[in-house]
């Protein structure tokens, strides 16, 4: 019980600050989408933000961050000079990774820029845009991987409001430089990629200044000898496969959306960015809190402990996000229209976004219930069969990638590029262009989490399939209630920020009375919580 107030009170802290970056996110993306559109100019900029990004979620988010949690934990709980040792060596040991990889980066920037979207063409204005702005922002690689170590010691330590907030600096920096920019006498899309490294320097400075409050400063020592970098690297490689398949994804769909359409990428990156509102203030809430607290739960040998932690993570992000998907897949033009659709956002350009919307809710709920299962296998230090998981997915998400997506509409400039394209051409069965992509991670998630789910019983034993599919039946069921509710709203002929402001309460209320009539016990918890709250108001 103290186990599960304790995540409760963390998942909660870490939603509400996550839900304040997701809101800045969005105004950025509105102001983005105003000033520069969807053309040469923002594919070119988020093909090279992209790659950044990618090895963010590899080095740092996906595998060293998830994987020291459990480590230095373990030290912790020997005595907290090894951990501080531990601190250090793992320091060490980032920089000198992420500066090498930096360094690889800037000198091989065109050569990434045609892998990662061989569609542009080698040598091509769009290619050398991509290249410049990634050689910018690939130092961003450094301070994200030293925030994402300081994010993991506070996490550990019990603190997460400074570490969930960390996104928010980076999307007001951004803000702040786009509404800028026309006081700077250079192209505006040029602003953005030297925003993005003032970001992350003003986010990662606050936890440094925490982490040497509480005497874990990130001081540097050897790495050569610790225990606890041979401890994280045996858990970091097999780990950068489970936990970032989700990016690995959206890689290849970045690779594939450049053999599309024009603008494809710029629009699977807004549909992306509306995907990841829910999936980060809930899903990845939940999973940021609960790693910690598994690890301890391991630590200790309760494993029954441990099982039943993992069983109730599961209904609640059920409970959240089958909801949220049909939300998501009704209001999706709604959403985009509100958001997206204004400046030289054009109606094509929403109309397209949505459609991408739709195809990625499908699969937040396997998204979502796989970073708590990953987080369940790193807290036991099992990171193969995650992996393994991860490799079948990636190799599915391709295959699914190419029959979907339908045949290339480029000509070819390159060898690589050329390839793709006859691969597209010869097995494309349907021609969803940009919107077969994002189905394509979605079938892929679905594969990746019950391929998962299937080997729960290798670390926790109690956890039966009963008890984990009756809370998704459920929701099913009080979602379909919802829909059959919400669905003539979306029909209205009317504004789309007034059709939100109709549809979203009334099915938040529908889904509430109807899985309260489902008996499920997520509701129920949820009235108990108010009566404990409401009376100790009124009294005072």
């Amino acid at each position: 019980m103290k186990s599960s107030r304790e995540i409760a009170r963390a998942t909660g802290v870490v939603g509400i600050t996550t839900l304040a970056s997701r809101i800045l996110g969005l105004f950025r993306d509105m102001i983005v989408a105003s000033y520069f559109g969807a053309g040469l100019a923002t594919d070119a900029f988020y093909v090279a933000f992209r790659i950044p990004n990618l090895l963010r979620r590899l080095v740092a988010e996906g595998s060293l961050s998830t994987a020291f949690v459990p480590v230095f934990t373990h030290e912790l709980s020997q005595s907290t000079d090894d951990a501080r040792k531990a601190v250090g060596a793992v320091t060490a040991f980032t920089l000198l990774l992420t500066v090498t990889l930096t360094f690889l980066g800037v000198i091989y920037a065109e050569e990434i820029t045609v892998l990662f979207a061989p569609g542009f063409g080698p040598g091509t204005e769009k290619t050398r845009l991509a290249a410049w702005l990634t050689q910018v922002m690939l130092p961003y690689v450094v301070l994200v991987s030293l925030l994402a170590l300081a994010s993991s010691i506070l996490n550990s330590l019990g603190y997460f409001a400074w570490p969930s907030l960390s996104p928010a600096i980076l999307n007001a920096a951004i803000i702040v430089c786009v509404l800028a920019s026309p006081i700077f006498p250079t192209e505006p899309i040029y602003v953005l990629a030297f925003a993005v490294l003032v970001g992350g320097l003003f986010a990662l400075i606050p936890q440094l200044c925490l982490l040497k409050k509480l005497n874990f400063a990130m001081h540097l020592s050897s790495p050569f000898r610790s225990r606890a970098v041979k401890q994280l690297c045996k858990l970091m490689l097999p780990s950068i496969l489970s936990s970032s398949v989700y990016q690995l994804m959206i890689f290849i769909n970045t690779l594939l959306a450049s053999m599309c359409a024009e603008g494809s990428v710029t629009w699977l990156y807004y549909a992306d960015r509306l995907f990841q509102f829910p999936l980060g203030i809930y899903s990845l809430a939940i999973a940021t809190a609960l790693l910690p607290a598994l690890s301890r739960l391991a630590a200790s040998g309760d494993f029954d402990g441990l099982g039943r932690q993992l069983v109730n993570m599961l209904a609640w992000v059920s409970y959240v996000t089958i909801p949220a998907t049909a939300g998501l897949i009704i209001f999706s033009e709604a959403i985009v229209s509100t958001v997206y659709q204004h400046g030289r956002f054009s109606t094509l350009d929403a109309q397209a976004t949505a459609t991408a919307v739709m195809a990625f809710s499908i699969g937040l709920w396997p998204v979502s219930c796989q970073s708590v299962l990953v987080r369940a296998f790193l807290a036991r230090k099992n990171s193969l069969l995650p992996s393994v998981t991860s490799c079948l997915s990636l190799v599915l998400n391709l295959l699914f990638a190419f029959l979907l997506m339908g045949p290339s509409v480029i000509v070819p400039d390159s060898q690589f590029a050329s390839y793709l394209a006859f691969l597209q051409n010869k097995f494309a069965i349907f021609n969803f262009g940009h919107v077969g992509l994002a189905l394509a991670g979605s079938l892929g998630a679905f594969i990746s989490f019950f391929t998962l789910l299937a080997f729960r019983h290798v670390i926790v034993p109690n956890a039966s399939l009963k008890t984990i599919s009756v809370p998704v039946l459920k929701s099913l069921l009080a979602s379909t209630a919802m829909c059959l509710v919400i669905k003539p709203i979306a029909s209205l002929n009317c504004a789309p920020w007034l059709m939100l402001a109709l549809g979203i309460p009334l099915g938040m209320a529908t889904y509430f009375i109807a899985s309260l009539l489902l008996s499920c016990e997520q509701s129920h918890q949820l009235c108990r919580m108010l009566k404990a709250v409401l009376p100790s108001r009124a009294s005072s």
